[in-house]
């Protein structure tokens, strides 16, 4: 009985011998001929395959070593090379249009894509750090001569994968590389032409480097990965329905980040721009491609840099973020603190001030990732920085004005709130100058300034404000004195040297710095310097400061017993304008004229009218023409 079934069992295995013999050699051979690569390569401008090997031991499994696919969209080049896979599908349903994969495995996968501009179109800017396009290696067009086949019109290929298991080595898309050895499991359903599903997507990085560009973005970093994608037709370049259709939880901790991809956030946001590596970990949790509650990042570092405006801060700092809902509907809120800062400007590496408390704080219901932070609003606040030497602003000065700063500390703090939906940014500044000693001409002025300064309607892009309503306080301990200015109507850019055109109130204790500034003291005897120190003075004057030069037009100052009028230029010809001043009775008029004054001591009054009204005239006249 038991030889009966050994003989049995021998020829079973025979029979099974042959029938694998029968199978494996022609279903090889046929793999491995030309015959397979025609078959699957009928339109390789759009879809394309080819192998080292491929071994197929029965029916419904085939192994293939050394794959190198890839292909073409209206929007997407591709390519994809695998070191070898393996895959097991179901026969009968591809007699129903059906590929049904029970499961594939797949080492050594590296997968490059780039956008593809339409005919005519330009490509991006950053398309120098696209995949090139001999990586890609897919052909851009069908063979001269062969026509693309026809198909007929029936029901549509459906692929269904119950399970992938994929080891990566590279995923190169656009200009984001992620490099590192990665595992994904995963399940998919394909229409051809129709949708696409990953009912759940597994991913595991221990250990990789996450390239945008030429730097790297996140060094050694882990993520974890368990979302699905819900049914989406991939057509368009937008990648909004593709965010739209995911959803779970993701997981990240680097142990360098580059702080720039914070620029992401504050994208719509009034140049903040962040840099300098540190720690991060980032937490993500989805719905149909919205922030849920529980979405967080942390981000710190010994050397954190922000910059804004014409400033760059630099210190110890962190970020915290996350997405909250105490009452009403979820939002995010980041906020960012540097302690311990130094700043400087734009562009140079010396910093000129140091504090600490610098704080960014930035909320957004808009939670939808294909569109994320859509109505940011800021608010920035730098409570208080040490400026050890004032002769720094002299870079706001021009450089002809005869004036310049050489000593003095000061305090700078200001407040600004910027809001993406409206489009504003606001703020206030104030600055209070201590000690401060600054010559013009050959004059010394000594003294403390304060300013506090309303910044509203900026533009960011080029640094302009409205600083109407500004405030400017004087005092001087020697001799005692005090005055304050005020900016009814002005605006002002930072740039070097500062732009600044206003209508200004003037109120000083007396006239001593005026008589000063017009450089009369070297010019009038001792007893009329005295005669026109007069208290209390109350006047006005446009002033606008350029790159070249610094204009007072209708200055009218006046006091008791005292008048003064002007028009004055200082700029890179020399000082240039005319000047009217009455003191109890006595009237002198002088005129400025390349670097030489010239009194006038007949009818002044009548002489500067005339001599205003033929300037302006010459100048109605210049801008004329």
């Amino acid at each position: 009985m038991r030889t009966s079934i050994v003989r049995r069992a021998r020829r079973v295995l025979f029979v099974a011998l042959i029938l694998e013999g029968l199978y494996f050699v022609p279903a090889s051979i046929f793999l491995n001929t030309p015959l397979a690569s025609r078959l699957f390569n009928r339109r390789p401008e759009r879809f394309h395959i080819h192998w080292s090997l491929a071994i197929s031991p029965w029916p419904g499994l085939v192994h293939l070593i050394g794959v190198e696919t890839g292909g073409r969209s209206r929007v997407i080049d591709w390519r994809a090379r695998i070191g070898a896979t393996t895959a097991s599908f179901r026969i009968r349903p591809l007699f129903e249009h059906t590929v049904h994969l029970n499961w594939v495995r797949a080492g050594g996968l590296d997968y490059v894509q780039r956008p593809r501009p339409a005919p005519g179109e330009t490509a991006a800017p950053e398309a120098g750090d696209w995949p090139p396009i001999a990586l890609l290696g897919n052909p851009t067009e069908a063979p001269s001569g062969t026509p693309a086949p026809r198909h007929a019109h029936g029901s549509p290929w459906t692929v269904r994968a119950d399970r992938i298991r994929c080891d990566i080595e590279r995923l190169w898309i656009g200009r984001y590389r992620v490099t590192g050895r990665a595992r994904l499991n995963t399940r998919m359903n394909l229409v051809a032409r129709g949708p696409l599903e990953f009912p759940r997507i597994e991913y595991r990085l221990d250990s990789g480097d996450l390239w945008t560009g030429q730097e790297k973005l996140f060094e050694d970093f882990r993520l974890e990965a368990d979302v699905r994608l819900a049914p989406f037709a991939p057509r368009g370049k937008k990648a909004g329905a593709l965010i739209h259709s995911l959803s779970g939880d993701v997981s990240l901790d680097a142990r360098r980040a580059s702080f720039g991809f914070l620029d992401f956030y504050f994208r719509k946001a009034p140049e903040l721009r962040f840099s300098r590596r540190g720690p991060a970990r980032l937490r993500l949790k989805l719905d149909a491609g919205l922030l849920l509650p529980g979405s967080r990042l942390e981000l710190e570092g010994d050397q954190f840099e922000a910059a804004f405006l014409d400033q760059r801060l630099t210190g110890m700092g962190r970020v915290m973020a996350e997405v909250v809902a105490a009452e009403g509907p979820p939002q995010s809120r980041l906020e960012a603190t540097l302690d311990n800062f130094q700043i400087a400007r734009v562009g140079r590496t010396e910093p000129f001030a140091h504090g600490s408390g610098f704080r960014i704080v930035a909320t957004s219901a808009s939670l939808d990732l294909a569109d994320p932070f859509d109505d940011l609003h800021v608010a920035i606040d730098l409570p208080e920085a040490q400026i050890p030497d004032l002769s720094v602003y002299n870079i706001y000065v021009p450089p002809h004005s005869r004036f310049s700063i050489l000593s003095g500390v000061g305090r700078l703090g200001y407040h600004f709130d910027a809001d993406s939906g409206q489009g504003s940014l606001e703020g206030k500044m104030d600055l209070a100058m201590r000690d401060i000693v600054a010559r013009f001409e050959n004059i010394s002025l000594k003294g403390d300034v304060k300013i506090s300064a309303p910044l509203r309607d900026g533009s960011p892009s080029d640094l302009r404000f409205d600083i109407s309503g500004t405030h400017i306080e004087i005092r001087s301990a020697d001799p005692p004195w005090t005055g304050s200015i005020r900016l009814p109507v002005s605006k002002m850019r930072f740039s070097e040297p500062m732009q600044v055109d206003a209508r200004t109130r003037l109120a000083l204790q007396d006239t001593r710095p005026i008589v000063a500034v017009f450089d009369a003291y070297r010019d009038l005897p001792r007893i009329l310097e005295r005669l026109m120190t007069i208290r209390d003075v109350r006047g006005t004057a446009d002033f606008r400061l350029g790159k070249d030069s610094v204009e007072v037009r209708n200055l009218e100052v006046g006091g008791q017993g005292f008048r003064s009028l002007a028009d004055l230029t200082f700029g890179t010809a020399g000082r240039d304008g005319i000047l009217y001043l009455r003191l109890h009775g006595f009237s002198l008029g002088v005129d400025l004229r390349e670097g030489k004054k010239e009194f006038k001591v007949l009818s002044p009054l009548s002489w500067f009218e005339k001599a205003r009204a033929e300037r302006r005239g010459a100048a109605i006249h210049t801008n004329g023409d």
